[in-house]
């Protein structure tokens, strides 16, 4: 951020925190136009929805900020195009928006990490997705679904293993945008996304 005196003009780096309350003062006291919207939050929107992740994750973290993420994210996912909702969506699964890491104290940084797409995390957020749509469209097979539960290595909403983006999380954020052309055009390209993956790697779905 650019502070400026008659005589200088400096750069301060601002916090995660002071960031987004930054976007939000800004958004807030400005003509709220989807195309103002889209040109301040498409840009960061992956990385707002990492962060977001994180802080659903951390149960102690600043209720304050995680509601400001929300907000930010809801705003944005209300108004862009399909098309670009859908192609920032789909940015979000495939790790775009870097890991995020929240310490005790509630200080927020991000974090370097591989987030790769996997055949598991498309497999999972397919499935809660046919749930909440349409049952008859089966994914896992019987036996697929037998051997997971058995194993204790399937759970739908725990996330046992640990995967980026919580499935479960972020279709309840999918769902809560009301956007059912949005959520309709990320289940078909869940589903092609899979099926490549699945054949081109030839491994078992709850890899």
């Amino acid at each position: 951020m650019l502070r400026t005196t008659p005589d200088s003009v400096s750069v301060e780096i601002l916090s995660p925190a002071e960031a987004i309350h930054v976007i939000q003062t800004f958004l807030t006291n400005t003509d709220p136009a989807p195309t103002l919207v889209s040109t301040t939050l498409s840009p960061i929107a992956t990385s707002l929805y990492a962060l977001f992740g994180a802080l659903a994750r951390m149960k102690t973290s600043d209720p304050t900020l995680r509601e400001s993420v929300r907000g930010l994210l809801l705003t944005w996912g209300r108004v862009v195009p399909v098309d670009e909702a859908v192609a920032i969506l789909w940015a979000c699964i495939d790790g775009q928006g870097g890991d995020w890491t929240v310490d005790v104290a509630g200080n927020v940084r991000r974090v370097k990490k591989c987030v790769c797409i996997s055949p598991t995390n498309l497999g999972i957020l397919f499935e809660i997705i046919r749930q909440e749509t349409d049952p008859s469209l089966a994914f896992f097979t019987p036996d697929d679904l037998k051997r997971a539960e058995e194993s204790g290595a399937f759970d739908l909403d725990a996330n046992v293993l640990d995967l980026r983006p919580d499935p479960a999380h972020f279709v309840d954020f999918l769902k809560s945008l009301d956007r059912p052309d949005v959520a309709s055009d990320v289940f078909v390209r869940l589903l092609e996304g899979y099926r490549d993956l699945r054949a081109n790697d030839g491994s078992d779905p709850l890899r």
